[in-house]
């Protein structure tokens, strides 16, 4: 059976580093499909410019639902978007295979480290709109491959 690794989390939490770890270290011959929030962003091209709240949302909606299209058909998918937003959650729940949400999380300080022009005035993390599985630090000394093996 097919399985959904869904990595969340803000700007610079370390999403994009846990999912290329994760599909490095799969078990199996073949490994997952990945599928990333920026990356996503380009396929869509003039779809994928907004920014607003709107605009998120409708992204982060339709990487979820190709997300749980590819698992039905088979595949294993690692996924890594920020998806802030409930309505994610709400089509995550829908999956007929298991999905795994992690959140990535990050010191305040790294976060302004890694992204400083997006986290100029972030005052700490604010409780996830959706229910995650497992919560992983990026910054307390743990490799992308210590933190996936973790999930396996």
């Amino acid at each position: 059976m097919s399985r959904i690794f869904w990595i969340t989390g803000v700007a610079g939490s370390g999403k994009s580093s846990l999912a290329r770890a994760l599909c490095e270290c799969w078990p199996g011959a073949r490994p997952p499909v990945h599928l990333d929030g920026d990356r996503w962003r380009e396929i869509l091209g003039a779809l994928g410019r907004g920014y607003e709240p709107d605009d998120r949302r409708a992204i982060g909606l339709a990487l979820a639902r190709l997300t749980l299209e590819l698992a039905a058909q088979g595949l294993d998918v690692v996924t890594s978007t920020i998806s802030a937003h409930a309505e994610i959650g709400a089509v995550l729940e829908q999956s007929t295979v298991p999905v795994v949400r992690v959140r990535m999380l990050a010191a305040v300080e790294t976060l302004q480290l890694r992204r400083p022009h997006l986290h100029r005035d972030l005052a700490g993390h604010e409780p996830w709109p959706f229910v995650v599985d497992r919560e992983l630090w990026s910054d307390r000394g743990e490799s992308p491959i210590e933190l996936a093996e973790q999930l396996r």
